[in-house]
């Protein structure tokens, strides 16, 4: 008896929450196909365009033989050879506009210096006086010991204005055989994030090779 009065008292209380709530038990039951068909519905992409995967790339052989260096590089990507003996800009790899309101193109850029008699400490710097002297607004971000050519190296990110652009960048050298191999990376601020995981497997892939 108790437990058909226990079970009575249970069904009045779900009718008198029924009546009382009427509006919002219909509306949560004729939601519910509409939330799953929507939900159904969504583009299977929509996960990738909120949340995308790091760049990924086909990537093919640059070699110089008058630099001996060697280095992989995304195949979609444009190689303009510079072989400056002044500035020691060797080559540099330019990605695919994006859309017509592409403003900058993320680039690569290899540098061969000669640097007899210096030492890391010395040409790292060197270089960080350039960077703060020649790039407009230089904000330096990061900056570590790093590796580059199989050698012991240095990385440094920092910010700064291209006209009205800011961009972000990434430099990277090492000294080798009385050279100074530096690669650096420059990208709009909010793209910088997207393209480092190709611009680090070229970091990676960079090679000393024998001049001709």
């Amino acid at each position: 008896m108790i437990k058909n009065n226990k079970l009575s008292q249970f069904f009045q209380s779900l009718k008198k929450f029924y009546q009382e709530h009427t509006i919002e038990v219909i509306a949560i039951v004729l939601g519910l196909p509409a939330t799953l068909i929507a939900w159904i519905s969504v583009p299977k992409d929509i996960g990738n365009k909120l949340f995308p995967e790091p760049q990924k790339a086909e990537f093919t052989l640059y070699e110089s033989t008058d630099y001996g260096i060697s280095i992989q590089y995304p195949k979609n990507w444009e190689v303009q050879n510079i072989f400056n003996p002044i500035t020691g800009d060797v080559v540099q790899f330019i990605s695919p506009k994006e859309n017509n309101s592409d403003n900058f193109q993320e680039r690569v850029t290899i540098r061969v210096e000669k640097k007899a008699n210096f030492t890391l400490k010395a040409y790292t710097d060197l270089a960080k006086k350039d960077i703060l002297k020649n790039t407009k607004n230089a904000k330096i971000i990061e900056q570590s010991e790093s590796n580059l050519v199989d050698n012991k190296g240095y990385r440094l990110v920092y910010t700064g204005l291209d006209e009205s652009l800011r961009l972000k960048n990434m430099d990277v050298w090492s000294l080798k055989n009385f050279q100074a191999y530096y690669i650096s990376y420059n990208a709009e601020q909010d793209k910088y994030d997207k393209y480092l995981p190709i611009v680090n497997s070229m970091v990676k892939s960079l090679q000393i090779k024998a001049k001709k």
